[in-house]
C-alpha cells in the first residue's frame, strides 16, 4: 500500500464545538519568540523555597546574564491551559522569558505560548528550529533568507524540519520556504508528518510554484501521494484530475476513499460521472455494478455524495432522494440532505422528504434547517 491512512477534514467537521474550543493550540513558534526578550535552554541546578536557580547553556535569542537566572519553580498558566509545569532539579528546559520591571526575568506571561517545555539537550529538534527561525527573523532579503535556510536545511535532522515546516505554514507566506516545502514533500525515507506538513503549508499560502512537484508526487503514486493530491485539490488544480482518478482506479494504492475526497476538493465536472456511480456502490439493493463488495467503510458514498453537492449537480437530485428513502446509513443520508442543500433551489423537490425526515428526527435539526435555507424553504 502506497500512501498511509489520514483521518478526513471534512469528517472532523462533524466534532462538537466545544471539543476544538477545549483543544489548546500555543502561539506559533516564530510569533512566540518575537514576543519574548530572552530564550535560552536553562539547566535548573538548584531548588528551594518556590525558585529555581537556572544556568544557560545556549541562547536562542537575547542576551542571558552571566550569573544564574533565578526564577518560579512551577510555570502556571489559566486553567484551561496545560500545567502547571514544575521546574525540577538536573532537569534542562527550553524557556522563553520576558524581563521584569525591576530587573531580572520572569517565566513566560503568554498563557498561549509553551513558555516551558522539557528538552533532552540544546540539540533538540524544537531548540534548533528555534535558533533558525530567529536567525531567519533577522534577514529581510530573499536571497539571505534562502542561504540561511539553505545551510540549516542540509545538517538538521526530519524531526527539526518538521518543526521548520510547522512554523512555515502557521507564519505569513515567504516565498524563501519554497525550495524546502518541495524538498521535504519528496523525503525519500517515509516520514509522513514532514510531507503532510510541507503539502499543507503549500495549499495554505497557495504557492503556486509547487505545483509541479505535487503533480509529480501524484503521479508516482509513491509516499505523499495522498497529501499531494489532498494539496492539489483544494488548490484547484485542473491537471490533477487525471492522475487522481488514476490513483483511485488502481487497486494497489490504499486510501481510496480519501482520494476520492481529494476530487470532491478540486470541484472538476469531469467527476459528475463518477460520482453518481459511487453514490450507491456497496449498498445493498441499490448497487447494479455487479461488484464485489469491497470497501471497508460507506466513506466513498458519503465523499461522493458531497462532491456532487458542492459542484450543484442538477442531475444527482433524484440519486440523492433515493438515499434519503433508504433505511440505515444514517452518516450518508445526512451528506446527501447536505449534497441537496449545496444544490440549491433546483432541489425544491427534496423539501418535503427533507421535512418529514426532520419531523421523525432521522437528521439533525441544524443540518435539515441549513439544507432547506438553500433550497429556498423556511421550516416550520
Amino acid at each position: 500500500m502506497a500512501c498511509r491512512f489520514v483521518v478526513s477534514p471534512i469528517l472532523l467537521l462533524a466534532l462538537p464545538l466545544a471539543a476544538a474550543q477545549a483543544d489548546y493550540r500555543p502561539t506559533p513558534l516564530s510569533k512566540a519568540l518575537a514576543a519574548h526578550e530572552l530564550v535560552v535552554v536553562g539547566e535548573v541546578t538548584e531548588r528551594a523555597n518556590g525558585e529555581v536557580k537556572v544556568k544557560s547553556i545556549a541562547v536562542v535569542k537575547g542576551e542571558a546574564p552571566d550569573s544564574l537566572l533565578t526564577l518560579p519553580d512551577v510555570w502556571r498558566l489559566e486553567s484551561f491551559c496545560p500545567g502547571p509545569v514544575p521546574l525540577e532539579r538536573g532537569k534542562t528546559y527550553f524557556l522563553m522569558l520576558q524581563r521584569k520591571p525591576g530587573g531580572g526575568f520572569a517565566l513566560s506571561p503568554n498563557k498561549y505560548a509553551d513558555g516551558v517545555v522539557g528538552v533532552s539537550s540544546r540539540d533538540a529538534p524544537l531548540v534548533r528550529a528555534a535558533v533558525i527561525l530567529h536567525a531567519l527573523s533577522q534577514q529581510n532579503r530573499i536571497e539571505t533568507r534562502v542561504a540561511t535556510l539553505a545551510q540549516a536545511w542540509a545538517k538538521e535532522s526530519d524531526e527539526t524540519k518538521l518543526r521548520l515546516v510547522e512554523a512555515f505554514a502557521q507564519n505569513p507566506p515567504d516565498v524563501a520556504t519554497v525550495p524546502f516545502l518541495v524538498e521535504a514533500l519528496s523525503t525519500e525515507d517515509k516520514h509522513f508528518s514532514l510531507i503532510g506538513m510541507s503539502a499543507h503549508a503549500m495549499q495554505k499560502h497557495k504557492y503556486k510554484e509547487t505545483v509541479p512537484a505535487l503533480l509529480r508526487t501524484v503521479k508516482s503514486k509513491g509516499p505523499g501521494c495522498l497529501d499531494a493530491a489532498k494539496t492539489l485539490g483544494l488548490m484547484k488544480v485542473r491537471e490533477a484530475y487525471e492522475p487522481i482518478m488514476a490513483l483511485i482506479d488502481d487497486p494497489a494504492i490504499g486510501n481510496r476513499p480519501y482520494f476520492i475526497e481529494a476530487l470532491v476538493y478540486l470541484e472538476d465536472k469531469r467527476a459528475i460521472p463518477f460520482f453518481l456511480k459511487t453514490l450507491y456502490r456497496n449498498l445493498h439493493g441499490s448497487d447494479q455494478s455487479g461488484e464485489k463488495i469491497k470497501s471497508w467503510s460507506i466513506q466513498e458514498n458519503e465523499f461522493a455524495a458531497l462532491g456532487l453537492g458542492r459542484l450543484r449537480a442538477p442531475q444527482a437530485i433524484d440519486p440523492l432522494l433515493v438515499l434519503l428513502a433508504k433505511a440505515g446509513h444514517k452518516d450518508l443520508r445526512v451528506r446527501a440532505v447536505q449534497a441537496l442543500g449545496d444544490i440549491g433551489p433546483p432541489a425544491h423537490r427534496a423539501s418535503a422528504m427533507i421535512l418529514e425526515l426532520l419531523r421523525t428526527e432521522q437528521i439533525p435539526s441544524h443540518v435539515a434547517d441549513e439544507a432547506l435555507r438553500k433550497i429556498g424553504v423556511r421550516p416550520n
